[in-house]
């Protein structure tokens, strides 16, 4: 006797799935896929004024990762979470590396209602933030487990 004689219900209709089957990205999977997309799309701005070699690296290698990670993640592919993992400490760190760079200009002095350095405080705590509330949600959602077959 199966759950569903059990809860008494005849009716029940059976979907037959392959066991590798994987549910379609949706929900907050597919958020996550369009805003950073829409981030990699709005980055190439700063790609375009950026000059100096060592930054443009940085920001090329920062929208290349996101990229990719959006990219495995709606294919679903078996590398998704290492390549979101990869993606989201890289992010991480970044926001670190822009808090050292906002100290080093709060020394100059700031004109205006927000200051350069204000500005760059503001962007690092978003991509900590950020980068720790998608963390904590590839580590613990079931969404994820469900359709990657596992967490981070």
């Amino acid at each position: 006797m199966n759950r569903y004689e059990q809860q008494g219900d005849p009716n029940r209709v059976w979907k037959v799935q392959s066991p590798t089957a994987k549910p379609a990205v949706g929900g907050w999977l597919t958020f996550f896929c369009v805003t950073t997309m829409l981030g990699v799309l709005k980055s190439i701005s700063t790609v375009i004024a950026t000059h100096a070699p060592l930054y443009l690296a940085l920001y090329i290698t920062l929208m290349m990762m996101a990229a990719l990670a959006a990219i495995t993640v709606w294919g679903r592919a078996s590398s998704a979470l290492t390549c979101v993992s990869f993606n989201l400490g890289v992010r991480f760190l970044y926001g670190l590396f822009q808090i050292y760079l906002a100290t080093g200009m709060s020394k100059a002095t700031g004109t205006g209602a927000m200051s350069q350095s204000d500005t760059e405080f503001l962007s690092a705590f978003t991509n900590i933030l950020a980068s720790v509330v998608w963390y904590l949600y590839f580590h613990f959602s079931t969404r994820v487990r469900e359709t990657l077959g596992r967490n981070l």
